[in-house]
């Protein structure tokens, strides 16, 4: 009865370490997903406000184009009148 139990306590503790050892990676791996899902969120705010001055820049180009042709209307009726 006391080598089964001391076979015992040597198994539970062998588990024991084995346990500590497997939490200790899954804390490692969830601090791991952590970082990257930060960094993942930065990139994609960064995205957003590059798509925003995009469509600012498209945006204003239009305005440019239709100022041009405007002008480029303008003066073609200086010229003939």
């Amino acid at each position: 009865f006391d080598a089964t139990s001391i076979q015992l306590e040597a198994l539970k503790d062998e588990l024991g370490g084995e346990i500590d050892k497997l939490r200790d990676k899954a804390d490692r791996h969830a601090q791991e997903l952590s970082e990257k899902s930060s960094s993942l969120g930065e990139a994609l705010s960064e995205v957003k406000i590059l798509k925003s001055s995009l469509e600012e820049s498209t945006t204003y180009s239009r305005e440019m184009e239709l100022q041009v042709k405007q002008l480029s209307r303008e003066i073609d009726m200086t010229k003939e009148g």
